[in-house]
């Protein structure tokens, strides 16, 4: 099994969200695009025309799941919309994103590209019953923020959560998120991050 990272292309945001599993759809679908291709290719058209970021896990060379982070206004450059749809293959992808996401030596944790981004917010609205998409919400250190009701086009409910630059002490020791305020602390964002951003090192 080899799993790789690489940034996204249309093709491969067009091709994930096609496949993707039937929740991801849902909620999705519930957010307003006509269709999964038309998600992957609006997003892909946000990333280019807005400065968003977003990567394909690729399994066994071929593309699964995709994830990124999109400004939501160019008058707020600061915040950002974070979205992900896959294949339900998600669950053997996921140690090697975590993996990635705390960086290495050389190579840039997300929370370097964010801070090249100078990101300070990161809104995520799920639908409410998505619950797997919650717990990798949560381990990325969002945080429940409140409730939408028929947030949905059709009224479907939806919850957001958020992420702060200013909570965020950076990865651990065995890869999870810690916060300012916490006592056991076990590493720090890096200090540079000039080889972070759009660089994946």
């Amino acid at each position: 099994m080899h799993v790789e990272i690489k940034w996204a292309t249309r093709r491969d945001l067009c091709y994930t969200a096609a496949n993707a599993r039937a929740i991801d759809k849902r909620e999705i679908i519930a957010s307003g695009p006509r269709n999964m291709t038309e998600c992957g290719w609006l997003t892909w058209q946000g990333i280019e025309e807005q400065g968003g970021v977003g990567w394909c896990v690729w399994l066994d060379d071929n593309p699964e799941f995709s994830f990124g982070f999109t400004p939501v206004s160019l008058l707020q450059p600061h915040l950002f919309s974070a979205w992900a749809w896959g294949s339900d293959k998600i669950n053997v992808l996921m140690p090697e994103i975590a993996r990635w996401a705390k960086g290495s030596p050389g190579k840039p944790s997300l929370i370097d590209r964010f801070d090249v981004m100078e990101l300070k917010r990161i809104e995520a609205r799920s639908i409410h019953d998505h619950h797997e998409a919650h717990r990798w919400l949560k381990w990325l250190g969002f945080k429940l923020e409140c409730e939408l009701p028929g947030w949905g086009k059709d009224n479907e409910h939806f919850v957001q959560y958020r992420w702060l630059r200013s909570e965020c002490a950076g990865f651990g020791k065995h890869g999870n998120l810690i916060f300012k305020g916490n006592h056991h602390v076990h590493g720090k964002p890096s200090s540079s991050a000039t080889d972070a951003g759009r660089s994946i090192g």
